[in-house]
């Protein structure tokens, strides 16, 4: 109740033109949800997915009126880096390894804002989502599209998917046997 009073206080001192519609929600996230990263190799490709996502939470939204943009306070996912099942335990270990997970064991997911690009029919809506990304103590603002399908009254699907380079966050290329196997910087998340 607090944030939303400073929200609004916020948003009054600094003359928002627009009264935006402040709103509290819940949410949780469901424990068959997935997060998966991919990425290639010069001999293969690999999948990791995670092993669970199953995360409860409480989120301020904000939309100002006549505006198809939502701003997010609060909307985060946290993916232990250690969760990811990749098939392999090789693969997982280097993982780790590149990730520093020992040291920063959580990728951090923040929802900041989402604008409305389209809407279809099935109850579904895509949006550009710009999202704040941690990886191995590194942030980084990214803008992914998502697509939004309402399932029932208060059942959500969310899916979306970008290319980042391990190099923008720091992130040391996995390698395995000698360095004769090397992954390529592009992974998607």
């Amino acid at each position: 109740m607090l944030a939303k009073f400073l929200l609004q206080a916020y948003l009054i001192a600094f003359g928002a033109s627009n009264s935006p519609n402040i709103h509290s929600y819940s949410y949780e996230i469901l424990p068959n949800s997935q997060i998966s990263i991919s990425g290639k190799s010069n001999i293969n490709t690999f999948k990791c997915y995670t092993a669970n996502i199953a995360q409860k939470g409480d989120l301020l939204s904000f939309e100002p009126e006549g505006i198809n943009l939502v701003s997010f306070y609060n909307a985060d996912v946290d993916l232990m880096v250690k969760s990811l099942n990749c098939g392999s335990k090789l693969i997982e270990k280097d993982l780790s390894k590149s990730l520093i997970a020992d040291k920063y064991p959580f990728i951090l997911l923040n929802l900041k804002e989402a604008k409305l690009v389209a809407r279809y029919p099935n109850k579904t809506a895509k949006y550009q989502a710009s999202i704040s990304m941690t990886i191995a103590n590194t942030t980084r603002d990214v803008n992914v599209d998502i697509l939004i399908q309402q399932i029932d009254k208060n059942t959500f699907r969310i899916t979306g998917n970008e290319v980042i380079s391990m190099t923008d966050f720091k992130i040391k290329q996995p390698t395995a046997m000698l360095g004769m196997i090397v992954v390529d910087r592009e992974i998607t998340i």
